[in-house]
């Protein structure tokens, strides 16, 4: 008796690797969303704010909370996306390794 193999095609190992690699940088990506989220909280405490006034213009200390939570909507969306791509990386979609290469650039920016 004979059993039958799924004839389903095998993952290659680099997109696997290109997959942790998405995921990684998704992580990296929430964390940094996460730590300007609170830095948004946290610039918004007089007592913050005093300590930062002989650093820094008050117009500018008013426009931090929005600065920082623009920047983490700005990491949240691209982690959401890397997100995204590893799960199409994984699921073998043909639009991930084309989107993947336009995502790349931006992505590496954001991480310097």
């Amino acid at each position: 008796m004979k059993t039958r193999r799924s004839k389903k095609r095998k993952r290659p190992f680099g997109v696997t690797v290109l997959a942790l690699l998405q995921t990684v940088s998704g992580i990296q990506l929430l964390i940094q969303a996460i730590i300007f989220f609170f830095l948004a909280m946290i610039v918004t405490d007089p007592e913050v704010q005093t300590s930062l006034s002989s650093f820094a213009d008050e117009n500018l200390l008013r426009s931090l909370p929005a600065i920082f939570t623009v920047i983490g909507i700005i990491f949240l969306a691209i982690a959401i996306l890397s997100f995204h791509l590893a799960r199409g990386y994984l699921n073998g979609h043909e639009w991930a390794r084309r989107r993947g290469r336009k995502v790349a650039m931006p992505q590496s920016s954001s991480q310097l």
